[in-house]
């Protein structure tokens, strides 16, 4: 059971998070802005339409069940 510790511990009370470096990434992206015009290298460019397109990528290969719409909004089967 290699998850086992996270399920019995108090995770939040001892557990520290790792650095993390993303130069490596922003970099990149800046790079990238030379060709597209749009500098995202500051981050925080998650919107709807993004997190929509990633939820629908995983009900379609099958690890998230496909939901219902509710207000014109939802993952369709298709990805409508």
């Amino acid at each position: 059971m290699p998850l086992y510790h996270f399920a019995t511990s108090d995770l939040p009370g001892d557990t520290i998070a790792p650095e993390m470096d993303d130069t490596n990434a922003t970099i990149s992206l800046k790079a990238d802005a030379e060709f597209t015009g749009e500098d995202l290298s500051s981050g925080g460019h998650l919107n709807e339409e993004i997190m929509g397109i990633y939820l629908a990528y995983l009900a379609g290969i099958g690890f998230l069940p496909f939901t219902r719409r509710r207000e014109g909004k939802g993952i369709t089967q298709g990805g409508d």
